[in-house]
């Protein structure tokens, strides 16, 4: 089971991408941002009906199409770093620093409907600085992932497992309003 909740609304000239939420289209604003140094690139990820996880370049699908497909849940972020098993153009190279820099990173990844793996590396304390977006493409080619997202790291990003934080930081995280949860269990608050 995938839940997914609303998501940050359009602030000082932020616009975020195609964003679906429980089959209500809350944002379609896919074009804003489209020059290639614009980081995030406002790629879009949604997850298909039958647990399969789409990803689309910024401008390659409309929030029509992906309704049409069923899509209950959208992302817009990126870029896209694998598609079909293959490392995409965008997953290496920006003219923006942010991408191609050492930072805090997260990121989902497909092995097949159902079937996925999150990374998530903290940065920008202790001495740790982070990652490149190749370093998080590399472990998702070398885990063989058949699709890969690049999703907002740093505060942004908190990895909870039955229960626990598993990511914790000297920060506190930001405040979002949207998450990515997969699956239930009984022993999740249980004494």
């Amino acid at each position: 089971m995938l839940i997914a909740l609303s998501t940050r609304a359009k602030r000082s000239g932020f616009y975020p991408g195609i964003i679906i939420r429980n089959g209500e289209l809350l944002h379609n604003t896919p074009f804003i941002h489209a020059q290639p140094s614009y980081f995030p690139s406002l790629a879009v990820m949604a997850f298909l009906p039958d647990g399969e996880m789409a990803v689309y370049e910024n401008g390659a699908i409309t929030a029509e199409e992906l309704l049409a497909l069923g899509v209950q849940n959208s992302y817009s972020f990126g870029p896209v770093l694998i598609k079909n098993g293959r490392e995409t153009q965008t997953a290496r190279y920006s003219p923006n620093q942010l991408q191609i820099g050492e930072h805090p990173r997260n990121g989902i990844g497909m092995y097949g409907k159902n079937d996925y793996l999150f990374i998530t590396v903290n940065g920008r304390e202790n001495g740790i600085q982070g990652v490149s977006m190749g370093w998080l493409t590399d472990r998702f080619l070398e885990k063989g992932v058949q699709t890969a997202f690049n999703l907002d790291g740093g505060g942004t990003s908190v990895v909870i497992f039955m229960g626990e934080i598993l990511n914790k930081t000297e920060k506190s995280a930001r405040t979002v309003t949207s998450l990515i949860r997969f699956g239930t269990s009984d022993r999740v608050g249980a004494e």
